[in-house]
């Protein structure tokens, strides 16, 4: 939406940043965030069946954090004036592994309604 409004309001000053996102690699990945944000879970969740299916729903939970991953290094990366690299995965990895072993080790709430208690 952001692309859309500084394409329409034709601000020459906001253009030299999306010009570095949208040539070479950056516009590859630019089309890969859009589909993992929008176009593959949407068409995705049409399924019934994929909606009653617990490990379908986690498939397309971890298809969209691995696409607000890799929109976070679209963002970041291009203006920090160096390459991707190894190091990038490897601390993105080592956060994702710190955050879900908190998730699953934090007990539940008290204040849980009975159905979440029944599914953890």
């Amino acid at each position: 939406m952001q692309v859309l409004i500084v394409w329409q309001s034709d601000l020459p000053n906001e253009a030299p940043w999306y010009i570095v996102r949208s040539t070479g690699g950056w516009g590859i990945v630019a089309v890969l965030v859009a589909g993992c944000h929008f176009v593959l879970p949407f068409f995705a969740l049409l399924s019934p069946r994929l909606q009653r299916s617990p490990r379908g729903i986690a498939c397309v939970t971890a298809l969209l954090i691995l696409g607000e991953v890799v929109y976070g290094w679209w963002l970041v990366v291009p203006a920090s004036g160096r390459s991707f690299g190894l190091v990038d995965i490897f601390a993105m990895v080592g956060l994702l592994g710190i955050a879900a072993a908190l998730a699953l080790r934090v007990p539940l709430l008290p204040g849980m309604p009975e159905i979440v208690r029944r599914h953890a």
